[in-house]
């Protein structure tokens, strides 16, 4: 079905292998990405364990979520691109085929999967900022072309700067949500509760960052008109 599955991962020895499997039992999936982007645990070591089955771009300096985006982006072969995190919990080849499969058809640009609401995980509040804040995403690649640029520093924000994007292009956009599916949150990737809390705080800095930014523009286009 000519379709690339990209992989933004950053520290994920726990949780990449069980993304990885999942995406390599959906025989409709012809090309799989992972970026590592400048782990310092062992992700890049399993990532190595299937280098005869995905593609592996690594490098030493974290550059955030972005830049590893981007890198996947320019190496994929495919029109059609599915974006996924690397410690999702519960996914299925149905869940991507569901992803993918209204942009296959003509019936969405972009669609955005959402996590089981029903799965009790720790209060996001970067979702208050928009509905369609995922890194689960299914899309055609031409429709970045024009905002890849703007992903080199963009880090966590990436999915509000991709979501501003299609809003500005008219694109069509689908959301569903992913039954069963679920994330690992932060706090249970580090060390201590202090080492989480920080981390989760970058990230928010990062998506309020791009989201003001953002919004900054489309302000700036429109007083121009006036």
């Amino acid at each position: 079905m000519f379709i690339s599955v990209i992989i933004p991962a950053y520290n994920e020895e726990k949780n990449v292998e069980k993304v990885l499997k999942a995406v390599l039992k959906a025989d409709f999936i012809d090309e799989t990405i992972v970026v590592n982007d400048g782990s310092s645990d062992n992700t890049l070591d399993i990532l190595k364990k299937f280098k005869d089955k995905i593609k592996v771009i690594s490098y030493e300096k974290n550059r955030g979520k972005g830049y590893a985006l981007k890198q996947g982006i320019l190496a994929s072969k495919n029109d059609t691109l599915v974006f996924l995190d690397a410690d999702l919990i519960g996914l299925d080849s149905n869940n991507i085929r569901k992803l993918v499969s209204p942009v296959l058809e003509n019936k969405a640009d972009m669609v955005v999967g959402i996590l089981d609401k029903k799965i009790k995980k720790a209060t996001n509040l970067a979702s208050n900022f928009t509905k369609n804040l995922s890194g689960q995403r299914a899309l055609r690649r031409k429709l970045l072309c024009n905002a890849l640029d703007k992903f080199d520093d963009a880090r966590f924000g990436v999915e509000i700067l991709i979501t501003e994007h299609m809003k500005e292009t008219r694109a069509r956009v689908k959301r569903i949500e992913l039954k069963g599916v679920s994330q690992v949150v932060k706090e249970k990737k580090s060390k201590n509760v202090a080492e989480g809390f920080k981390a989760r705080m970058k990230m928010y800095k990062d998506i309020i960052k791009t989201y003001s930014r953002e919004k900054a523009k489309k302000l700036d286009k429109k007083l121009r008109k006036v």
